[in-house]
């Protein structure tokens, strides 16, 4: 009797495991094997950069603990402004902000917190290098540095802002693109910062920029500068002649990076040959002897600058009248044509540069 009346309470009240009562003309009871009782989402926070997709997983189980598969998830977004949603629960970050995404099934749901941030919240620049061919800089030219931003992980990172600064302008000056112009002789540091982290290279210009000579009438050295001959012995059927060719064997100048001075030094041999002339025709030839070296120095200062260049030019003190003018050419050589006085009364037109 008390079997009877126990199984009548229980068709009456539905089955006492938690199924769904009967209800006539409707379904059957749930089966307590297939009933959700919970739904998970993994990951259940996560920060995504903005522009990123991330595809979000749902776990459905039931009382047990038992993983339900084979349903189909219900996503959707609390701000599809900030993370829009699609319904296999991929997640693409729009904009900076968070929001939460919910899977849904048959009544139970599982959240994921998003926030999303900018690109650089989420890989923020570790280190900073700067690189550039710096060397032999001179005033008035310029350079390009790179500044190279780097991840904790080692990667490189773009597109991030990058503020430039000198610890000395009046030696190197820096752009906000990382141009660097030399200004005067010294030492300066430029340093690239960007997000809190800084690089940083050392600068040196020169105190004197040095120009080699390299041609004497557009003639390679050695170059003949000067020549002069005398007759030194006559007979009825011969004659001597003596020949004295001056060499410039060699030219160095500089140039100083910190004022408007100049310094100059030559090297010039003095030879000697014979010539023995017969009346015949024939000549004997002697040897191309060297009878003298020398030394010769000078330096001065700018006086003036050129109106259209804005170049200095040199006035000498050791050749009164003979001063130069320093110029660049278009592929940024700098160039020196200089014009010295000879001994004959004639002029040297002289060719320097780096």
């Amino acid at each position: 009797m008390t079997a009877l009346l126990a199984l009548a309470l229980a068709a009456a009240c539905g089955d006492v495991t938690g199924g769904t009562p009967a209800t006539p003309g409707g379904p059957g009871p749930v089966d307590p094997v297939s009933e959700v009782a919970s739904v998970e989402i993994t990951p259940g926070t996560l920060q995504l950069p903005v522009q990123d997709t991330r595809s979000l997983s749902a776990t459905a189980r039931t009382h047990t603990g038992a993983v339900l598969t084979g349903r189909m998830m219900s996503w959707s977004s609390s701000d599809s402004s900030v993370v829009r949603v699609d319904i296999n629960g991929n997640a693409t970050a729009l904009k900076v902000g968070t929001a939460v995404i919910t899977a849904a099934l048959d009544g139970r749901q599982g959240q994921s917190i998003i926030e999303v941030v900018t690109q650089s919240q989420a890989n923020p620049v570790a280190s900073v290098t700067v690189v550039g061919q710096v060397a032999d800089m001179e005033p008035g030219e310029s350079r390009w540095l790179e500044a190279r931003l780097w991840s904790a992980s080692g990667a490189v990172l773009f597109d991030r802002e990058i503020a430039w600064s000198s610890s000395d302008s009046t030696v190197v000056r820096v752009s906000s693109t990382g141009t660097v112009t030399g200004v005067r002789g010294g030492t300066a540091t430029i340093t690239a910062t960007s997000e809190g982290r800084s690089g940083s290279l050392t600068i040196v210009i020169p105190q004197w920029v040095q120009l080699e000579l390299g041609s004497v009438f557009m003639q390679p050295l050695p170059a003949v500068v000067q020549v002069s001959a005398d007759t030194t012995d006559r007979a009825e059927h011969s004659m001597v002649v003596t020949t004295y060719r001056q060499r410039l064997v060699s030219g160095r100048l500089w140039l100083s990076t910190v004022d408007w001075r100049y310094r100059q030094r030559f090297e010039l041999r003095l030879y000697r040959q014979t010539v023995t002339h017969f009346t015949s025709g024939d000549a004997i030839f002697g040897p191309d002897e060297l009878i003298q070296t020398r030394t010769l120095l000078d330096e001065g200062n700018a006086t003036e600058f050129d109106a259209f260049t804005g170049e200095p030019r040199y006035t000498s003190t050791r050749f009164e009248g003979y001063g130069f003018l320093a110029y660049r050419l278009e592929n940024g050589t700098r160039l020196i044509s200089q014009r010295l006085p000879g001994e004959d009364g004639g002029s040297y037109d002289l060719r320097f540069s780096r």
